[in-house]
Formats: structure tokens, sequence, C-alpha cells
């Protein structure tokens, strides 16, 4: 095979057995890799109900690179980490960079399907073709920093790491595994999912990589992306100020969500102190990157002095400034860069745990938290406030430990809105159990459907949030200009085509960031150079309808409904002021629209023939439609 390894690792944990399975060649070439082939992988192994839980030994956790990882094209650095998610129940699946996924082929594997939980701590070695399990009791308790630090000194400097902190062996239902330092699978719990089956790390190293069918072909497909790269204002600004750069410009959008989003405006000042450019001007030391890629988007912090100290390392992608800056109405980027270095050690979301305590802060004012009082979570209580950054260090470490208080907020937003009651559900801004990303519905009502139908649940990537700003265009699927933002009609369109793509993406392993400078066709071409499978642009649009059917489905056989596909009752409120004023996404509109453009029934079950139109007649047969 070509761009694939060609060879999948099971390993049971409870029996410590291992087996190497043959990748099909027709399965890769239906599926591609990443969260499409782990879906498919993850449907083969769901049997009859009742379905295992998402913590319980036989649910997989599957980690699957794909077939454009480790080349030499921008942006091919990403794998997939799936899973039943202990947040939602449903489909789980978490996205990141880095260097592993070159690594993990490099050691002989596209990717390793999970089961079982050890009885006693251990981790997973892959090296050049052969796995071995290790014991892991004296990592067991230690933050991932530590644990990296440790691996990487007794296997060497090459190895590269999945490590799970504190939260993911106290099952904290959105904790998340961390590669190296800086690169983190944050979303739908997958670190819980690890921490259940005790299994600390898994490490890979070795010198193969797989060959490529056209190797001419990849180096104009190269040039051109890096040409447009150079041409683009966003690229340009991400590899200047990081993610976090949009921070300031997206909020004269109103894109950047306010005190758990239910203000349209904040002082102009706090929001310029958050903004990457101030990053760059003051705790800034560097940027990184992941393989192969010119962006650079990753930014290197350090802050000596100060209540919050933090050592040179990882700093926030704008997504985790929003979350514990803009949302919780902090303005001190110093004590955010904090949150961040305790998030990424723990081992914890950043967005989920931003986002939960804003939640609580919230309930807090309300007066729905006043049983917790004397908890011991945090010092006071009462301090939790809008603002308040040192109160809500205190409430992440709680959280990852699971102390008092945070023993509730660690099950995330949505079990401590059931806890609370009725009137905690008016404040619960998730979808699917998941915290919503830090990119609002009220200004680009295209993200408002994405958000809804989006099978993990709320993701902004789930349908590119750049086609819904405008940013991205595919004229070859229909798409040839953009459409007014708080403007509900033609989203679904947009949203369908939108998740098509982007489930394509991830299954190469294409980066979101490297959308704005690859177009279909590149894609299509790049998958066919790399793997030698004939693909065209009609084939890899109906893969990409597949793959969303598929992880529908199975959120469908896990006991979703309709009732999912929705938005939380904030996010229907309008704003009073701020550039959204006014603005409510039709979801009756776009939800009408999208359900045709899928051919699902009012229930959200799709038509038989559209299941077997895309080749999944197995799916219709466990659904019984």
């Amino acid at each position: 095979m070509y761009g694939y390894v060609g060879r999948l690792l099971e390993i049971d944990l409870s029996s410590r057995a291992t087996r190497e399975i043959n990748l099909d060649p027709e399965l890769a070439r239906a599926y591609i890799g990443g969260s499409g082939l782990a879906a498919r992988l993850y449907l083969d192994r769901l049997g009859a109900p009742p379905h295992p839980g998402p913590l319980d030994p036989a649910a997989p956790l599957i980690v699957m690179t794909g077939p454009v990882a480790g080349h030499l094209l921008p942006g091919t650095s990403r794998f997939a980490i799936c899973g039943r998610s202990p947040q939602s129940g449903f489909w789980g699946e978490a996205s990141c960079g880095g260097f592993f996924a070159p690594a993990l082929k490099a050691a002989g594997y596209d990717g390793l399907i999970i089961v079982g939980a050890a009885a006693a701590p251990v981790y997973l070695l892959v090296e050049n073709g052969t796995a071995e399990l290790r014991d892991a009791a004296e990592l067991w308790g230690s933050d991932t920093y530590a644990t990296h630090d440790a691996l990487t000194a007794r296997h060497g400097a090459a190895a590269r790491t999945l490590s799970i902190g504190q939260a993911g062996e106290n099952l904290v239902r959105y904790a998340a595994i961390v590669h190296d330092k800086g690169h983190v699978a944050g979303r739908t719990g997958m670190g819980a999912v690890m921490g259940s089956k005790r299994l600390k790390a898994i490490v890979a190293l070795g010198r193969g990589k797989p060959p490529v069918a056209a190797p001419p072909a990849l180096k104009p497909l190269r040039e051109a992306v890096l040409a447009k790269q150079g041409e683009n204002l966003t690229s340009q600004t991400i590899q200047a100020y990081g993610t976090d750069g949009a921070m300031y410009v997206g909020s004269l959008m109103g894109d950047v969500p306010f005190r758990n989003w239910s203000m349209g405006e904040w002082d102009d000042a706090a929001i310029q102190a958050l903004d990457g450019a101030t990053m760059a001007e003051t705790i800034l030391t560097g940027s990184g990157t992941c393989h192969s890629c010119s962006v650079a988007c990753k930014r290197e912090v350090a802050v000596s002095d100060g209540p919050h100290p933090v050592a040179q390392g990882p700093g926030p992608e704008y997504e985790t400034v929003a979350a514990f800056g803009s949302l919780a109405l902090v303005s001190d980027l110093k004590a955010i860069a904090a949150a961040n270095e305790r998030c990424n050690r723990y081992g914890l979301d950043t967005i989920s745990c931003g986002a939960t305590i804003a939640f609580a802060i919230e309930a807090v004012e309300r007066g729905l938290l006043d049983e917790f009082a004397s908890s011991g979570a945090i010092s006071s209580l009462s301090a939790l406030t809008w603002g308040n950054s040192a109160a809500i260090l205190e409430m992440v470490d709680a959280i990852a430990t699971r102390r008092g208080l945070g023993d509730l907020l660690a099950e995330g937003s949505a079990a401590a809105a059931a806890r609370l009651g009725p009137a905690a559900a008016e404040f619960d801004v998730t979808v699917k159990g998941l915290e919503l990303a830090m990119h609002s519905p009220r200004a680009y009502h295209g993200l408002a459907i994405g958000y809804a139908t989006a099978p993990r649940g709320a993701c902004h990537n789930a349908a590119n949030v750049y086609l819904m700003m405008g940013g991205v265009l595919y004229p070859e699927l229909g798409i040839e200009e953009g459409l007014p933002e708080q403007s509900s009609e033609g989203k679904a369109f947009l949203s369908a085509v939108g998740q098509d793509v982007a489930c394509v993406q991830n299954a190469a392993s294409f980066c979101m960031l490297n959308s704005l400078n690859l177009s279909v066709t590149e894609l299509v071409e790049a998958l066919a150079a790399i793997t030698g499978f004939p693909y065209t642009l009609e084939e890899i649009s109906q893969i990409g309808q597949r793959l969303w059917q598929l992880k529908h489905g199975i959120n469908l056989l896990l006991g979703a409904t309709a009732a999912d596909d929705r938005l939380p009752p904030r996010l229907l409120q309008p704003l009073a002021d701020g550039p959204t004023a006014g603005s409510v996404p039709d979801m009756a509109l776009m939800l009408r629209e999208f359900y045709a453009l899928r051919d699902l029934d009012a229930t959200g079950r799709p038509a038989r023939g559209r299941l077997e139109r895309v080749g999944l007649g197995a799916l219709a047969d466990a659904l019984q439609v």
C-alpha cells in the first residue's frame, strides 16, 4: 500500500495480548483513515445492544493516523483518538497535531485499537514493528509533563508520547490526552477513557516511512499551498500571532463570547489585553510547529512575575484564551497562561474546563451552589465570581482532583445542570453534552446548524469555521461565494458540504488551518498522489457523505434522537448589545433544510436508500431502516 503502513495493532489490556491486523486496501480507500476509519472500526465492534458504556473495559479506544500524515505537504501532522464519549455517551473524537502520527507510522502501524483494562497502570511501547506493555506504577499520579520527561529519558529524545494526567486518572469527563507537552487531543473526554483502562501513556518510535505512489506530484501541490499561504492574510496573522491573533478582530464581528454567552460586548481595553498581539508584546518567548507545517501557530510563553508564574513552555490558543478569559470576564493574560499550563499538565480540555467554570460562576451568582460553600474545593465559594482569576485557577485544581465542588464540575456543564435543576438548564451552553467552542452562532448562523448536527457535539471544525466566516469557498462543490453571516438562508447546504469536506480532511490527517490554502481539488490530488487510489472529486464527495452518515448513525445506535440536534436555550435568546444584537439563528428553517439534504426523517433517522448509495448497507441493517 502507498501512504499507509498497511497494519493496525489491537491491544487487549485485560489479557495483555496483542495482534496485528492487515489493513484492507478497499477499507482504506472507502474510509481513508483518521476518525473516518476509526468510526468504521468502531461500528464493526459495536455489536448488539446493550452497548458498553464509555468507561467500560469493553469499549474500544482507537488511535488512528491518515494516509497523508508524515509526508511533506503543509499541515500533514494530525491523528484522531476516538471512542464513545464520557461527556455525551455518543460518538467521541479528538484531533491532535504535532509529531505522533508520523512517529506511529514510523513505528510500524497506521493505528491502534485498545480494549480491556489493565489490572494495574501500564504504558504501551510501540517500536519498529513491536509492541510491549510496561509497568507504569511509578508514573501514575504524575502530570503529563513529568510523564513525558520520564518516558523520553527512558526511551530517548526521538520518542513521541501520548499521556494522561491526574484528570484522566480521576475520570474527569472531559479529560484530554496530551502529546509530548504542547499538543492536546482535548475534546469529548478520551483522556477519561484512557484512564479507565489504566493506560498511562503510549510511546511511539521507529525508522519506517510508508512509500508515496507519485512523489513528483507532491512538489507542485506543496508549492501551490505555500504560495497561497504567503498571500493569505488569515494565515499570516496566525503565523505572526497564533490563533489568538483573531481575538480582537473577532470581537468586532461578534464572534467572541462574553460572560457565559450572555453579553454582546465588553470593555475594549480588556479584549485587547487578551489578543495575540498583546501576547507577543508581553509573555511570548517563541513559536512552535507541527510536522511539515510552515504556519507555526504554536506559541511558547513564560511568566516570571506576579502571583501566577508559568515556566517557559506551550502557551494558550485562542480557544483557551476565550474560555478562561472573555467567557469569565478575565482580562489577565498571565493568569490565562497559568490556567493553560495547569490544564495541559492535568490533561484537561481547556474549552470544556473554562466553559464549565463560567457555568459555575453563574450558578454561584444565582445561589444554586450554596450547598458547596464549605466543600473545600476552593478557599471561598463566594470568591468564584466574574474576573476572579485566582478562584478560577483554584477551581481548575479542584476539578482535576475531584475535590468538593470540583467533583460535580468534573462531570461537565450538562451533567452539573441536570443535577442543579431547571434553572441551571437556562445557562448550560452545550450540544450533546459538549461545551460550545468559542465562536458565536449568533455571528455566523452557519455555525448554529453545524454545532447542532455535528456528531461529536458543539464543534466549530465540524463544518469548518472558516467556511462559515467566508474565508474558504468550495466552488467545485457549489459554494462559489460567501453568504451574509447573520442570516440563516442557505446555511444548511453550506454546513452539509462543509461537514463532508471536514470529514475527509480529518480522515486524511490534514490540519484545518491548512484548509485556508488547500482547495478541494488539491485535496483530491494529494490523496491520489500519496495513496495511488484514483480518487475523483465525485468519490471524495461521496466519502464525506459516508463518513458523516456513519458517525450520525453510530449516535443513533447509541441512543441519540433528533432532540439532540439542537442549540442550547441561551443561544436562541437575542443579545441587546454588540455586533450581534438581535441576531438569532432560525434553527427550524436550517434543521428542516439540513434533514432534507441528508435524507433524514423527523426523528433524525436516515433513509435506507441514502445509506446504501454511500456504501453503508450494514449500518442500515443495524439501524433497521
